[in-house]
């Protein structure tokens, strides 16, 4: 069984960690730093300006960001394991994830939900 039709699956209680989770993964990426852009490229226009729908960036709240980042690095290894996997990694596949925790396809689902009421938790003890 495959976790993809699972943990996609966002129960109602998530919904606004889940979008605040998406946030910080986006922010949080690993890659070329922001604005460290080589100087070739640096004038570059993509054609989305020439588009009928252009394309609009999604603006982060870095400092929902940041807390986020508090919150995430506190929690558990297993559970941090999951949660950046789930939301910063998500192109790694769920069986390599399930063999390095040990753990089934639904344990998988509740450390994810786990870690989804763990973060809510200390976001409130922070805020």
């Amino acid at each position: 069984m495959e976790l993809s039709m699972t943990t996609n699956e966002v129960e109602p209680r998530h919904a606004a960690i889940n979008l605040r989770l998406e946030q910080w993964a986006r922010w949080s990426r690993v890659g070329t730093p922001r604005g460290a852009v080589t100087p070739m490229f640096r004038q570059y226009r993509s054609t989305h300006q020439y588009d009928d729908e252009p394309y609009v960036a999604q603006p982060v709240n870095t400092q929902e960001c940041i807390a986020c980042q508090f919150a995430v690095s506190g929690l558990p290894v297993r559970v941090r394991a999951v949660i950046n996997w789930h939301y910063a990694r998500p192109w790694i596949p769920v069986r390599v994830v399930r063999q390095q925790l040990g753990v089934t396809t639904e344990h998988l689902k509740t450390l994810l939900d786990n870690g989804r009421d763990m973060v809510i938790n200390r976001l409130r003890r922070s805020a």
